[in-house]
Parts: C-alpha cells; sequence; structure tokens
C-alpha cells in the first residue's frame, strides 16, 4: 500500500505539531506565573530602582567608616588604637573554626547514614524512604539560628548549642546532596553484588559507596566553608 509511508509521515506531523503547541502553551503559563511572581516579590521586598540609585554611595561610606582613622605622626598607635583586641579575635576565631569543624563532622556522618534510605533506587520499602526524607527536609528547613535558640534555652550559652544546631542543619543539607549523588550512581555495580548474594549494607559497603565517597568528600569540604560562616553568626 503506498498510501501508508504518507499516512504516517501526516501522523508524525500531526503529533510534532500537537506536541510544540503544548510546549509553547506550557511555556506562556510558566512565563505569566513567573510575571507575577516577580511583580509581587519586587512589592512585598519593597524593591525601588530609584532608591537604589539614590543610597548606593552610602555602601562606599560604610566601608569607609570601618577602616581605622588614622594621622601622619601617630600611624602606629592609632592602628594598635584600632586592634586592641587582636589576640582575643584570633582566639574566637579559632573557636569559630572548630565549631564548624565539629558541626560538619557530626552533620555529615548524619547524612551519611541515612542518605541510602533516602535513595529511591536503593531502598524498596516506602516507609523508610518516606520517614528518611521527611527527616531530611525537616533538619535542613529550620534555619541554624531557630535550633540554637532552641539548644541555648536547654543548655545555655557557649559553643555547644552552635555545634548542635549546625550539625543538624548540615545533616538536612548534605543528606539531600548525597542523596542525588546516590541516585545518580551506576547501577550494574549493584545489580551485581546482588547476584553474588550481598545483602543491602553488603551492596552499599562494596558498590555504591565507592562510587560516591569522591563527591561526598567535596560536598562536605563546600559545607564546611559554610559552617564557618554560620558558626560566626
Amino acid at each position: 500500500n503506498f498510501s501508508e509511508p504518507y499516512d504516517a509521515v501526516a501522523s508524525y506531523e500531526s503529533a510534532h505539531r500537537d506536541l510544540r503547541k503544548q510546549r509553547r502553551t506550557g511555556n506562556i503559563v510558566f512565563s505569566a506565573l513567573f510575571l507575577v511572581a516577580f511583580g509581587i516579590s519586587l512589592y512585598v521586598g519593597e524593591v525601588r530602582i530609584d532608591k537604589i540609585v539614590k543610597d548606593f554611595p552610602g555602601l562606599f561610606t560604610y566601608v569607609h567608616d570601618t577602616l581605622p582613622e588614622m594621622h601622619k605622626n601617630t600611624v602606629v598607635a592609632d592602628i594598635k588604637e584600632w586592634y586592641w583586641a587582636f589576640p582575643r579575635w584570633l582566639n574566637l576565631l579559632l573557636d569559630t573554626v572548630l565549631i564548624a569543624f565539629l558541626a560538619t563532622l557530626f552533620g555529615t556522618i548524619g547524612a551519611f547514614l541515612i542518605c541510602f534510605g533516602a535513595s529511591r533506587n536503593l531502598v524498596k520499602n516506602n516507609w523508610i524512604y518516606f520517614i528518611s526524607r521527611r527527616i531530611m527536609e525537616f533538619a535542613r528547613s529550620v534555619p541554624e539560628l531557630v535550633y540554637a535558640m532552641i539548644f541555648v534555652f536547654a543548655f545555655g550559652l557557649g559553643p555547644f548549642p552552635g555545634v548542635l544546631a549546625i550539625s543538624i542543619h548540615s545533616c538536612g543539607a548534605l543528606g539531600k546532596l548525597f542523596t542525588e549523588v546516590n541516585e545518580n550512581i551506576d547501577m550494574n555495580h549493584v545489580e551485581g553484588v546482588r547476584a553474588a548474594g550481598a545483602n543491602w549494607f553488603q551492596t552499599i559497603r562494596y558498590a555504591v559507596v565507592p562510587q560516591v565517597i569522591p563527591n561526598f568528600l567535596s560536598y562536605t569540604l563546600l559545607r564546611f566553608e559554610i559552617n564557618v560562616r554560620a558558626a560566626s553568626v
């Protein structure tokens, strides 16, 4: 039948036109929603271009005011007066780094333990998957300062509440990143280890962990940088 190829081409072109029409409609709807959200955000955020242009020089004024006022004849004395507590600041800086280190360590351990149960390609039990996901979401959605206030109320002021607060938030944030790494591994290794008779823990140990460790370490170092900032706060 000579008409069959032409019918197939016509059917394909018709389906292609319908698909393009759906995509065009979707793009229009998305653009409209984006513009609405953008306009509302401008209103709520009180963004005013005229105010930005008018007050922009104030940024340089602020930076100037943070610099020590020095005079030609008393330069050394002025610097000493400005940095009178420099040794104390160094000690506090060391405390900040150590708080971030401990928080990153504890958060990484927690994220490592929970991320495999939150990976859809590694766990078949829906309850384990659901609970693991919700724990990570709750941990990272609450700001560190909220956790810090709770722990300060419980344990008092000091570095310990900060370590706990940042650890919980890091666990949730790193858990999300670790889970995405897990879900993009080569499943051929997993199937091979399973075919050899390995249980779930052995599969994670020998088929998954060797693939994900480099990315886990990279995300952990990134999180340490973020936690140094959080620890200073």
